[in-house]
C-alpha cells in the first residue's frame, strides 16, 4: 500500500541495466540515482521523489566499455572527505573495483583503484555499501558471493579494503552440490566431496589457493 509509482511499464526504464543511489551532488539527503543504460550511457537524476526523476545529467555518452564490462554499481563514501558527495563504486567484470570519487564535483573524472583485475571479486554478486560500523562515512561494504558466503569490509577506503568479516558462512560442502553440467557427469551423479560450489568455483576455493601459494 505504500507504494509509489514513478515510472510506468513499458518505459524507457526498461533499458536500465544498474542503479546506484547516493546522496550525487543534490542535496544532503541520499535521493540522486546513477543508471547505467544498456548502450553503455552513464546518466545521473538528482531530487529523486514521489513525482519522478528529475534533472537528468548525462555522465558518459553510450560506449562499449560501461556497456559490456561495468558489471556492479553502487554509492557510498570511501574518500574519507566530510562534504555530502557520495563516490561511485564498480565492479568490473575482470573482477577489477574501482571508485569514482565525489561524483557530483567530479563526475566520473577522478578514478581510482581499489582492486587490480583478479578471479575473486568476478564471483561477487551483490554489493551494497554503507554505514554498518564506527564512524559517520557510508564506508562499509556488504558482499553476497557466488557461493552464498556474506561478507563485511568495514572502513573501505578509495584505494584500500579493510578488514574482511565473515557474516554469513558458504553452504556446507554436503549440502550444495553443482549440477552435472559443470562436472561433465548426468545430473544427481555428482559427489559433495567434488563437485560442492565451495570447493569448485566460489571465493572459498580462490581463497584457499592464495592462502597456499
Amino acid at each position: 500500500m505504500n507504494e509509489i509509482k514513478i515510472a510506468a511499464a513499458g518505459s524507457t526504464w526498461k533499458y536500465a541495466k544498474g542503479l546506484a543511489t547516493g546522496k550525487f551532488g543534490g542535496n544532503k539527503w541520499p535521493d540522486d540515482v546513477v543508471v547505467r543504460w544498456v548502450d553503455g550511457e552513464v546518466t545521473k537524476y538528482t531530487n529523486v521523489d514521489g513525482t519522478g526523476f528529475h534533472a537528468e545529467q548525462q555522465l558518459q555518452t553510450p560506449n562499449d566499455r560501461w556497456k559490456n564490462h561495468a558489471a556492479i554499481t553502487a554509492g557510498g563514501d570511501f574518500d574519507g572527505t566530510t562534504n555530502s558527495d557520495f563516490d561511485l563504486l564498480v565492479r568490473w567484470s575482470d573482477g577489477e573495483l574501482t571508485v569514482y570519487e565525489d561524483l557530483g564535483a567530479n563526475s566520473l573524472k577522478k578514478e581510482r583503484q581499489l582492486k587490480p583485475a583478479n578471479q575473486l571479486w568476478t564471483h561477487s554478486r551483490v554489493l551494497v555499501p554503507g554505514e554498518f560500523g564506527g564512524n559517520l562515512w557510508e564506508d562499509d561494504l556488504f558482499v553476497r558471493w557466488s557461493d552464498g558466503e556474506v561478507t563485511v569490509y568495514g572502513n573501505t577506503q578509495a584505494d584500500a579494503l579493510d578488514r574482511e568479516y565473515q557474516l554469513v558462512p558458504p553452504p556446507a560442502r554436503s549440502t550444495v552440490l553443482l549440477r552435472g553440467q559443470h562436472s561433465g557427469r548426468p545430473s544427481g551423479e555428482e559427489t559433495a566431496a567434488e563437485e560442492s560450489c565451495d570447493s569448485v568455483r566460489g571465493p572459498g576455493l580462490l581463497r584457499r589457493i592464495t592462502a597456499d601459494k
